[in-house]
């Protein structure tokens, strides 16, 4: 007993160890421009905090849920151009978060109203995310796959993407949360095509497999 709680308490400091890491490189913009090597040009608000608090829920969610079966499913690779293509929408989600911040504390429009409704599009996209990763269980991969019955419970029941459309409500609110408005429209411009794009490529996926069990 003694020996496993001390695995469960080493696992549980590694996650720890690992989000608080997360969290730094997401916040890197805001550490530098804001901390002793910034001589005075910037002070952390409000905005921030929710912003942090934000991104970090989302990533301890996604985690809380990503269930051990999902952590050790199959790891190959069904759709190699589906990987890359989510591979760049991560690349683009830093660099929106990197961006947003630098805008927030060079010259973002403080406008409450815009900011409540960033909190609004930023919490609806992690309760989106985080039903879709309970929803599929050990289905929820990166690349575009289809091998077991299709899900219609939970989310999928009212939404057919709610990850993707999770995932540019966060891109989007998160900007706007901060009042980072420019942001917050390059972000809708550089990732909308690409989750339209994910979003087709997964319902042809889908129809091909309907055909085929159709065919059986």
């Amino acid at each position: 007993m003694t020996g496993t709680r001390e695995v469960k308490l080493t696992d549980v400091g590694l996650v720890m160890t690992a989000h608080a890491i997360h969290l730094c490189v997401l916040l890197l913009p805001t550490l530098v421009l804001t901390g002793p090597l910034a001589m005075g040009r910037a002070a952390m608000g409000w905005e921030i905090g929710c912003f942090a608090l934000g991104i970090t829920a989302a990533g301890v969610l996604e985690s809380r849920f990503l269930t051990p079966e999902v952590q050790a499913s199959d790891t190959s690779i069904r759709d190699k151009l589906a990987l890359r293509v989510s591979l760049f929408v991560g690349i683009c989600l830093l660099a929106v978060f990197w961006s947003a911040q630098i805008e927030w504390l060079l010259h973002s429009r403080r406008a409450l109203a815009m900011q409540a409704m960033g909190g609004s599009l930023l919490v609806s996209g992690i309760i989106l995310r985080v039903e879709a990763i309970r929803a599929l269980g050990n289905q929820f991969v990166s690349d575009i796959r289809v091998e077991r019955l299709i899900v219609r419970d939970g989310i999928y029941a009212w939404l057919r993407h709610p990850s993707e459309i999770g995932l540019l409500l966060i891109a989007i609110g998160s900007p706007l949360l901060l009042g980072s408005i420019f942001t917050a429209v390059a972000a809708a411009i550089l990732l909308l095509p690409t989750s339209l794009w994910r979003m087709d490529r997964e319902n042809v996926a889908l129809a091909g497999w309907q055909r085929q069990r159709s065919n059986l």
